[in-house]
């Protein structure tokens, strides 16, 4: 469908990564995945990508490229728990808040090098010595 096709273009734009919080992610085979990153295929489940509409279509959004990032499963569905999800930036933030503390998907760092490269790209003033290298 229409809606994939996004999905898979935004995957390949996003370089394969969650658009909220920067984890690896997965169209097809999750045991492959799982193995990769040393997960459980239940703990993989939540890296799944899934298209997210950044205006939920219940709100008026439409599935045009422009309100569609690629997000992980866990994510996506977090934001829309509320009954009125909150805004995109804000969620992105918060998120950034919660990988800094270790503290996101249920377990601390479970993609160690996912965390070390958000915090290179929101860093990018840092001599190569002071970066964290995975």
């Amino acid at each position: 469908t229409n809606i994939q096709r996004i999905r898979q273009r935004k995957a390949v734009e996003q370089r394969g990564r969650c658009f909220y919080c920067g984890h690896p992610t997965w169209s097809c085979q999750p045991h492959h995945f799982a193995i990769r990153h040393g997960l459980t295929c239940r703990q993989a489940e939540r890296f799944r990508q899934t298209a997210e509409h950044l205006k939920p279509v219940s709100e008026g959004g439409t599935d045009d490229p422009a309100n569609i990032v690629m997000a992980c499963l866990y994510c996506n569905t977090r934001r829309h728990r509320r009954r009125s999800p909150i805004a995109p930036s804000a969620f992105k933030a918060r998120i950034e808040a919660l990988l800094r503390r270790g503290r996101w998907h249920g377990r601390q760092h479970i993609f160690e090098e996912a965390v070390q490269g958000y915090q290179q790209r929101r860093r990018p003033g840092v001599s190569k010595g002071k970066q964290m290298v995975g």
